[in-house]
């Protein structure tokens, strides 16, 4: 399988197939970051490290899959490759600012945007159908050192999560932690990004308003 992401889009080539989804045409992504034999982010960059002396990150300690898609087709491509952490980073840096900004579009008509299973708003967030948490009761929206890398939503004075899903289940991740960002919810966890190389999604690329 080859993977190409350009100035066009994503096109993915098996054997005589071709697919390809232009930039404008993709309406949404979802990531897969599953650390080799369960080690978390921090671990591989503390490895990474000792071993060579850098910050520089062994990828091929993590599993990566990228899926795009559009109203009625979708590419994925995976692997523990540095080109597919590559890839996602150019992917990323395309898409992000658009779909972003759709995010904020339609928290501006609607009130609230839905990121897979939890609901976003400036009053509170929602997880599932589970009862509203009010704004000022969330204590943070966080990325988790797991594996896999997922998802949850904190409240204040409560041990387990109000929420929590892989990564894999939020559809514009990077979207949906900027709009938490610009709302004034804590975003926590970035840092995760980071460490594994996706250099696009890491905490200081967030703007402060959208």
């Amino acid at each position: 399988m080859a993977v190409v992401v350009d100035d066009h889009g994503v096109t993915r080539r098996i054997l005589f197939r071709t697919r390809a989804l232009a930039w404008a045409e993709i309406e949404d992504y979802r990531l897969t970051i599953q650390p080799r034999a369960n080690r978390t982010a921090g671990q591989i960059l503390v490895e990474t490290i000792q071993n060579r002396g850098s910050h520089e990150v062994h990828l091929d300690h993590a599993y990566f899959k990228m899926r795009v898609a559009s109203a009625s087709r979708e590419i994925t491509f995976r692997g523990w490759f540095f080109d597919v952490a590559q890839s996602t980073n150019l992917v990323f840096a395309k898409l992000h600012p658009r779909l972003s900004a759709l995010a904020a579009a339609e928290l501006a008509r609607d009130g609230a945007v839905r990121f897979g299973p939890f609901t976003l708003a400036d009053h509170g967030i929602q997880w599932l159908d589970r009862p509203v948490v009010p704004r000022e009761a969330v204590d943070s929206i966080e990325v988790f050192d797991s594996s896999p890398v997922s998802l949850r939503v904190t409240v204040r004075g409560k041990i387990l999560p109000y929420g929590k899903a892989s990564t894999a289940k939020i559809p514009n991740i990077g979207a949906a932690l900027d709009l938490a960002t610009s709302l004034g919810y804590s975003v926590r966890g970035r840092d995760v990004f980071t460490a594994l190389g996706l250099v696009e999604l890491r905490h200081d690329r967030v703007p402060g308003r959208l």
